[in-house]
């Protein structure tokens, strides 16, 4: 009897590995393959970013990022931990994934004037996202293609250069800070109103999600 349950058990576990293997194949499947071709149709290889302006109240300093790009969805975007196994759920199949956004990139350009400055100058600025993740939840109900929902984490912007403009009365801390906190916020509306609705989710609905074991 004991030996039965140690069998039970081992073959148990060794369909749970298997689930979870499967399920990690299918999210790599898609971040690998298929999500680069819906990038590219996309036109997102380089996704366009919309300007934004940066104001302080010493004098009439004023930084205006006309445009801006955000590199990456096709190669940086992959499978954080392991998926969870897939299952059904009322009469829906459903699986659950971790998403690892750190890489991708946003370069702005744009140009600087106010009171210090004797003319107008050409200013650049880059960001990269680290320790930055999402949460994916799939849901395939018969007879019907994949749906996915994706919930983002902290989006962590990390400053990788700024055109020093060594301006008198302007503190760089609060000036960095207010350039990584608009570029977010324009990242974030960008990934939730666009990339998310779609790119990700068209990705994959093309692909169906393995059985559970």
């Amino acid at each position: 009897m004991n030996i039965l349950v140690v069998l039970v058990g081992f073959f148990s576990f060794g369909a749970c590995r298997e689930s979870v293997y499967e399920a990690n194949l299918y999210l790599d499947t898609v971040l690998g393959v298929v999500l680069p071709l819906e990038v590219g149709k996309a036109n997102l290889s380089l996704a366009p970013l919309p300007g934004f302006t940066v104001k302080h109240r010493a004098g009439d300093f004023r930084v205006q990022f006309e445009s801006g790009i955000l590199q990456g969805l096709a190669s940086f975007i992959e499978r954080r931990g392991d998926c969870e196994a897939s299952r059904w759920e009322a009469d829906a199949l459903t699986m659950r994934c971790g998403l690892d956004l750190d890489g991708l990139r946003l370069a702005f350009q744009g140009n600087a004037r106010g009171q210090d400055l004797t003319e107008e100058r050409e200013v650049a600025l880059g960001l990269v996202l680290r320790n930055s993740s999402a949460f994916l939840t799939h849901t395939e109900k018969k007879g019907e293609r994949v749906h996915a929902e994706c919930d983002l984490g902290d989006l962590n912007l990390e400053l990788v250069y700024s055109t020093d403009l060594d301006l008198k009365g302007v503190s760089k801390p609060v000036y960095d800070q207010q350039l990584v906190s608009t570029a977010r916020s324009i990242l974030k509306h960008f990934l939730v109103s666009h990339f998310i609705p779609n790119v990700l989710t068209v990705a994959f609905s093309k692909i169906y999600l393995p059985l559970p074991q």
